[in-house]
């Protein structure tokens, strides 16, 4: 019973510091409709920091996908067996 209790006090979700100003800003900018420029850079130690990279480089993968139908993959096309 107790291995039990320790796994679900492991499970509970993890209280999150709140956002910073920054933060903040980035994740309005990420739910709204993303017009206009994007707020100054966030630091690499924010939990948003990845998906302000995915907003930052998600023109360039379009871009890159238009000029390359491979850009997608996941895997690398594997020889003819």
């Amino acid at each position: 019973q107790e291995a039990f209790a320790w796994v679900g006090r492991r499970l509970q979700p993890l209280v999150s510091a709140p956002l910073t100003e920054a933060e903040l800003a980035w994740s309005t900018w990420l739910q709204g409709d993303r017009q206009g420029p994007p707020p100054p850079a966030l630091p690499p130690t924010s939990a948003l920091f990845p998906r302000m990279l995915r907003a930052q480089l998600a023109p360039l993968a379009t871009a890159a996908a238009v000029e390359d139908a491979t850009f997608a993959r996941r895997y690398g096309v594997l020889p003819p067996a």
